[in-house]
């Protein structure tokens, strides 16, 4: 049972959720903890028109965002996770509730009009408890919104629970093995990973197939005198990582930061560095140490000038520096006698930030040796014989279904079992015996198959669901598969569009013109335009920076300048050369052939004009241009227009 506390300290929806999320993801709560729940301002509590406050922040808790999340809570129209149309993968991830701006009207927004373009927002979800309207409008999660909590409670809280339910297996069983009077299936473990029974007092749901024992850090402490906000606290880099957005500031991460309010005021680490010290439950004979270092402030290189291993028993073991960075964890392969029972790292950067670390024990450790493997029940329509569910306890779970018939459709689920608990059976598998399947090495088109290796494996050119993989092509059957680009060899499906094995591409009926003459409206030594003419010099389009070394070959034409405003003192001089925004830069060319009409082409910043004398009927567009939109430098290698041979002069 979960205990609520009905406190909020601050009308501030930011600072509250934040608080909330905090307090009840607390990584050393516990069930019956006092400080797992909900926090709720008391003058807020139980008014009218905000009651459904606390349903709103327990959604929160549960995993949920605000409706609003991929309108009002982006970055920019850039950013990744801006909602155009409802989605899995973007705004709040739930595909049932429709893009919104932040709003407490109880009717859909107005249409707005903002850098992102003029947008309309019909369907609206402001009846969703996550919107920000009040109570006499709010009545409602959808079906995505509930599957998510329930995920939440299944992944993230399972530990919560005194229940040693399972948690469901996430896809349908898969067909891997087949005869005339047998068929084998395969399923995945259930989606929380966890393969052994939970039982009350054990640690058995940390321990993977193969024994291995995982563990995030039990205690942390810290010489260094804490930010007086009472934030990046030791305590931060308990449990497993919650930081948000890595390479940001965030304040779920331990820091040597003094001064939340005061960043001018940071106190440099002292002489001996600051230092954390994480300790763990359980001493391992351990495999690897992962460290989520999730902020830095000054070069890798000097964030860990030291990592101490401490081991049972024993001197510490002392790694030296370490490079890290801060997208992604640091894994450290150990190689220490002795079981391991924490870590001590130094640093040098003041605002360095440690989000979590693991400690992940080598195979078949002693903790796991006592585990009991979760057991399966295979359901099947039509029943089997004996009218009952097959129980599995095979450790790879497969099971071979020796009760069949040719022709026969059959309909199969697996449900995972422990301690006399059933998990949520399994999406279905529904298989005609005898049928082609995925995995046979046989490629079946007709069930939209692309290829076939025989396995179940992604990364090796076919998927698991029998799709070429990009990059890859497969032949034969069981498939062959093979990275085709750069090999050298001109193969037919490459011809349009492999320049590195086949060279440029002329359609069937169509010639090649390159220029014989270019034209620039800024001419440079260092830049030259007749770069353009004649074919490429290059194959490999790479981007051009003018402040690289000069012994570096040129190979196609560029303005020589940058694009885009920068920064200028008043009063100072333009240098040479530069262009601001507004200029126009042009290039023209000419052949030998007459052919007709103009075409505009509109490239990064700059408007690249090609101009004929005469009309232009077809053109091929087989130009090489090579643009890097951050930097805004660009290239042209060269100039070729393909035209019908019909339409020469």
């Amino acid at each position: 049972m979960w205990k609520i506390v009905a406190f909020r300290p601050s009308k501030t929806e930011v600072y509250s959720q934040y608080v909330c999320a905090r307090v009840a993801m607390n990584k050393k709560t516990s069930v019956g903890d006092e400080c797992s729940g909900v926090v709720l301002n008391p003058s807020y509590y139980g008014m009218s028109g905000h009651t459904n406050i606390m349903i709103h922040e327990v959604g929160h808790v549960l995993g949920l965002y605000h409706v609003f999340k991929g309108v009002s809570e982006r970055e920019s129209c850039d950013d990744p996770c801006r909602e155009t149309v409802p989605s899995m993968d973007t705004g709040d991830l739930c595909a049932d509730t429709a893009p919104t701006p932040k709003s407490k009207l109880c009717q859909d927004p107005e249409p707005t009009n903002d850098t992102c373009g003029f947008t309309h927002f019909p369907g609206a979800p402001f009846s969703n408890y996550m919107s920000y309207t009040d109570d006499d409008c709010t009545d409602n999660f959808t079906p995505n919104q509930v599957a998510r909590m329930h995920c939440y409670l299944d992944l993230v809280y399972q530990q919560w629970s005194q229940s040693r339910k399972p948690t469901p297996i996430p896809i349908p069983p898969m067909v891997i093995g087949q005869t005339h009077k047998s068929l084998t299936i395969h399923w995945l473990p259930p989606i929380s990973g966890v393969v052994y029974d939970r039982a009350p007092g054990s640690v058995c749901g940390a321990c993977t197939e193969d024994g291995t024992f995982r563990q995030y850090v039990h205690t942390a402490s810290s010489r260094r005198v804490c930010d007086s906000s009472g934030y990046w606290t030791p305590e931060e880099a308990v449990g497993p990582p919650d930081v948000d957005q890595p390479c940001e500031p965030s304040l779920q991460a331990w820091s040597p930061e003094l001064h939340l309010y005061h960043m001018n005021m940071t106190v440099p680490c002292p002489s001996e560095g600051c230092s954390l010290e994480l300790l763990f439950r359980h001493p391992v004979q351990a495999d690897t140490l992962t460290l989520w270092v999730t902020y830095l402030s000054m070069d890798s290189s000097q964030a860990l000038f030291d990592t101490e291993i401490l081991v049972e028993h024993q001197e510490s073991v002392h790694l030296g520096p370490l490079d890290t960075f801060c997208d992604t964890p640091l894994t450290i392969k150990l190689h220490v006698d002795g079981n391991v029972l924490g870590v001590k790292v130094y640093t040098f950067d003041e605002r360095m930030e440690i989000d979590a670390a693991l400690l992940t024990s080598q195979p078949h450790s002693p903790l796991c040796s006592g585990c009991r493997p979760v057991s399966y029940q295979v359901l099947r329509e039509p029943p089997f014989a004996s009218g009952l569910p097959m129980v599995v306890t095979h450790p790879h779970r497969k099971f071979t279904d020796v009760e069949v018939t040719p022709g026969q459709m059959y309909r199969y689920q697996v449900q995972a079992e422990a301690g006399a608990e059933l998990g949520e059976a399994s999406p279905p598998l529904s298989h005609v015996h005898g049928a082609p399947y995925c995995g046979d090495g046989k490629v079946a088109r007709s069930l939209g198959e692309e290829c076939d290796d025989g396995d179940l494996l992604n990364g090796d050119g076919c998927s698991r669901a029998c799709e070429l993989e990009e990059g890859f092509n497969c032949v034969g059957e069981p498939s062959l598969c093979y990275i085709y680009e750069g090999d050298g060899i001109c193969e037919p499906f490459e011809k349009e569009t492999s320049i590195i094995d086949c060279g440029l591409y002329t359609p069937r009926g169509y010639l090649d013109q390159w220029a014989t003459q270019a034209y620039s409206s800024h001419e440079d030594k260092k830049c030259p335009v007749s770069l353009v003419t004649g074919e490429p010099h290059s194959m490999i389009c790479t981007s051009y920076h003018p402040d690289l070394a000069e012994h570096r070959p040129l190979t196609g034409w560029f303005p020589c300048v940058t694009c885009g405003n920068r920064p200028q003192d008043e009063g100072s001089e333009r240098p040479e050369g530069s262009l601001e925004r507004e200029d126009e830069v042009w290039l023209k060319f000419s052949e030998d052939c007459k052919i007709l009409d103009s075409l505009l082409f509109l490239l990064v910043d700059f408007n690249l004009e090609l101009i004929h004398k005469y009309d232009l009927y077809a053109v091929d567009q087989r130009q090489i241009y090579c643009t890097s939109d951050k930097q805004l430098y660009w290239k042209t290698l060269a100039l070729k227009i393909s035209f019908q041979k019909s339409f020469i002069y």
